[in-house]
């Protein structure tokens, strides 16, 4: 009866032993899997990382050159406009002095003249 005491004793220590293991195996598989998505996350986290320090890379290298190209647009643009109500004004005037002086052949030209200012039927292009 001792004999199987012992054996009972022995089974089921390794009956135990098989369970814990199996226990710390499903442990170490939850945190092996929790592991690899964390390393997998990090992969990720750096590359768009690294191509985020790419992209303002550019734009800290480039930086001045667009700011200075984007006054130069503006400043154009400010020239060209106060260049056009120039025009726009001088056109007027021409017409008004060819009405005083009634001439048909004058107030025909400047008018001709004022007309060019205005946007063609493709608004994109003033003619």
């Amino acid at each position: 009866m001792i004999e199987n005491l012992t054996e009972i004793i022995i089974i089921a220590s390794l009956v135990l032993l098989v369970v814990i293991l199996s226990i710390f195996l499903i442990v170490l598989k939850l945190k092996n899997t929790k592991l690899l998505s964390l390393v997998t996350q990090f992969f990720v986290d750096k590359s768009v990382l690294s191509e985020e320090v790419d992209r303002l890379s550019i734009l800290v290298n480039n930086g001045p050159a667009i700011e200075n190209d984007f006054i130069k647009f503006l400043s154009d643009s400010r020239n060209s406009a106060y260049e056009y109500i120039e025009d726009v004004q001088l056109a007027i005037e021409k017409l008004y002095k060819a009405m005083e002086s009634d001439k048909e052949n004058d107030i025909d030209k400047a008018y001709k003249r004022l007309l060019e200012f205005l946007p063609s039927k493709n608004m994109d292009v003033v003619e």
